[in-house]
């Protein structure tokens, strides 16, 4: 039987520590935006994509016990990538007119994020 409250406890921890480096991320590459590209959101999307399936594919060869698989996945990397600021600074850029910055963005984002997510894939199994 599952003991609930410790790996709620597990994901709360691992949340918080996930929105903290998401925070210092942004804070270290807020001044760098080439093309208008918003590159913290593009590297903590890529990279949590990237660790997110590495992890996936090692759970069906060597598991981890689930408390720390969720502390990882559900908690850390949730915390970490945020699907919800890529759509605000993508449709921000489609508000403002900056097309072809927005578009770039969303190929970046896409085109990176899968390929991390393979590689992540790949190393794991």
């Amino acid at each position: 039987m599952s003991r609930p409250l410790p790996t709620l406890l597990a994901v709360a921890a691992g949340g918080a520590l996930g929105s903290v480096l998401r925070y210092a991320v942004g804070l270290v590459l807020a001044p760098w935006r080439p093309g208008g590209v918003p590159v913290a959101t593009l590297l903590v999307n890529v990279t949590g994509s990237a660790l997110l399936c590495f992890l996936l594919a090692r759970q069906g060869r060597a598991p981890l016990p689930n408390p720390l698989y969720l502390a990882l996945t559900a908690g850390i990397l949730g915390g970490f990538t945020t699907y919800s600021a890529f759509t605000g600074e993508l449709v921000a850029g489609l508000y403002a007119g900056r097309l072809g910055q927005a578009f770039t963005y969303l190929a970046l984002s896409l085109v990176l994020g899968l390929a991390a997510g393979a590689l992540g894939w790949r190393l794991g199994s």
